[in-house]
């Protein structure tokens, strides 16, 4: 009895201490993340001396300078709000809306919380388990950046692929402020299953919640973009990624589209089949279902068939943690719940799952460096 009592006092001190430690690294965490020199006002500076954004072959835009100016020219405010953070082992300053416009990825970033850390961590991770240079992230609804400055500022090379001109000002803004420009491009396009002019509709005070029309819905108001292909876009970062030695570039893919996803990767069949690249990840929002079945661009045929893609070409469906070594069952893809799912090739580097305590550690440890 004796023995049994001091073993349970010694187990609960070492307990005691650990939340101890713990407690303390989360208040450091909070001290650093919301300190008010995180704020930044970005005020634009306007050149006229760029060369003009041109498309290029396939409808991709370049979000470029001349882009940027043009854009910057017709908005009401010349200022943009931008606050520091960090994530994982990344620091840098992000450019937001205003929480009015934007509640749920830009009031995230101004209440000090990074918006999907542990998305942006496991991307982070996926990135830094290849070995050799020839490592890129292909962000597919970019949105302000959340996920591609990340990468970045980790000095992968990115490519954001985002429609909205509000969302493409705020990247280039960040950009800028974070002197990324040698490694982070801007492409201004929607992504469907073919090319094609669409409107791009916003919700009210959730900008990243903006899909697509089509252009012949005269219902519809919005902005008006070119739509190119999962398979342009993987054309475009050939023809513009250098690659070591000519060997295949390890392509970490995110892709969130708002119900799209379907559409982008059915209507780009041989994109696994590229010599050029190596998929290793995906990283995708899987919400299809509504309240009274599927929604109208992804049913439930269509997840039936990229659930099969995705199999038949070698992938394996984890959760957006990686927290179990086991995959989801394909059989009931149909009803996974709303939120991320990662595809992760047979061939792919190990991940190690995501670690809250450990990604707070890192940031504490960055953000006192």
């Amino acid at each position: 009895m004796n023995f049994t009592w001091r073993r349970k006092l010694r187990r609960n001190f070492i307990r005691a201490i650990g939340f101890s430690v713990a407690a303390i690294f989360l208040f450091l965490h909070a001290y650093w993340t919301i300190s008010s020199d995180n704020d930044i006002d970005y005020s634009p500076r306007l050149d006229a001396d760029y060369e003009s954004s041109q498309d290029s072959e396939g409808g991709i835009r370049i979000f470029d300078r001349a882009a940027f100016d043009s854009a910057v020219a017709n908005m009401k405010t010349k200022v943009t709000k931008c606050v520091k953070t960090k994530v994982w082992r990344a620091k840098f300053a992000i450019c937001v809306h205003s929480k009015a416009r934007d509640e749920f990825i830009s009031g995230s970033f101004l209440s000090g919380m990074p918006w999907e850390r542990h998305v942006a961590t496991i991307v982070g991770k996926m990135l830094r388990a290849f070995n050799g240079p020839n490592n890129v992230l292909v962000d597919v609804g970019a949105n302000i950046g959340s996920i591609a400055l990340v990468a970045a500022a980790l000095k992968f090379e990115v490519f954001a692929v985002e429609p909205l001109k509000a969302n493409n000002v705020r990247m280039f803004q960040s950009r800028e402020l974070n002197q990324f420009e040698d490694r982070l491009r801007l492409i201004r396009n929607a992504v469907d299953f073919q090319r094609g002019r669409v409107k791009m509709t916003t919700m009210e005070k959730n900008i990243g919640g903006s899909f697509v029309q089509d252009e012949d819905d005269k219902e519809a108001s919005g902005e008006f973009v070119d739509a190119v292909t999962l398979q342009d876009v993987f054309d475009f970062v050939h023809s513009d990624f250098y690659v070591d030695g000519g060997k295949k570039i390890n392509v970490v893919l995110k892709i969130d589209v708002e119900t799209y996803e379907c559409r982008a990767f059915l209507g780009s069949k041989f994109l696994f089949d590229d010599p050029r690249f190596f998929i290793a990840f995906i990283v995708m929002e899987w919400n299809f279902r509504t309240k009274s079945g599927f929604c109208e661009a992804c049913n439930g045929t269509m997840v039936d068939r990229l659930t099969l893609f995705f199999t038949e070409n070698g992938y394996k469906p984890f959760d957006e943690y990686l927290s179990r070594s086991t995959p989801l069952d394909v059989s009931r893809s149909r009803d996974w719940p709303h939120g991320n799912v990662i595809w992760i090739h047979e061939a792919a580097p190990k991940v190690d799952s995501y670690s809250e305590i450990g990604t707070l550690l890192a940031e504490t440890f960055l953000a006192s460096s």
